[in-house]
């Protein structure tokens, strides 16, 4: 989104029947399913991770009695929430599942869902390409599975140092966790020097 303009620059969505076939994996995988309309969570059922999303966000949570018929049009993405260890299995067979769609983790408990080839690389090559920047000076910072692809195409890709141990290789640079400053120190590192 252009702020300046109040313009979306680019949005690509889940049809209300991906949504729809992604509640349908929520019942049969026992995890929570979130999306978000008209600026709400929505949902219909209440969890510790659904309320987390409502504090990270500060969106309100409209709990619905039917998904299907609250949900009847497009959405950017969906959540699937349960506890961590069970989710890192469905997030495996989501993909096997429904390999038309981006899957990716972006806290431990959060399975995010969109459009296959939406995901941070995407937008990041998009914003490049409309602010003239090259892609080798593009530097990116990331602590979740959801910033992989982006991690991988910036010229320099920087986990910051609570980035799950299974990700830690995939990046130029490892820096100080995102509680003690670690974009700070990229940007005295790379930036100002």
């Amino acid at each position: 989104t252009d702020l300046k303009e109040n313009k979306v620059l680019f949005e690509q969505t889940l049809t209300k029947e991906q949504i729809h076939e992604l509640y349908d994996y929520s019942l049969k995988s026992k995890t929570h399913i979130i999306t978000y309309i008209n600026d709400q969570i929505v949902s219909e059922t209440d969890s510790e991770y659904i309320d987390i999303e409502k504090t990270i966000t500060g969106l309100a949570h409209n709990k619905v009695t039917n998904f299907k018929e609250a949900v009847l049009t497009n959405a950017v993405k969906c959540i699937l929430l349960e506890e961590p260890s069970y989710l890192k299995t469905v997030e495996d067979d989501l993909k096997l599942a429904m390999p038309h769609l981006s899957v990716s983790m972006s806290k431990p408990f959060f399975l995010e869902v969109a459009q296959q080839g939406i995901d941070k690389a995407y937008s990041l090559k998009k914003l490049a390409e409309k602010l003239n920047i090259h892609q080798s000076e593009i530097i990116a910072v990331g602590n979740a599975g959801n910033d992989l692809t982006m991690i991988e195409y910036a010229g320099l890709g920087v986990w910051v140092d609570n980035v799950a141990a299974e990700l830690r290789h995939k990046a130029n640079v490892i820096v100080a966790s995102n509680n003690d400053h670690g974009v700070a120190e990229v940007i005295k590192r790379y930036i100002l020097n």
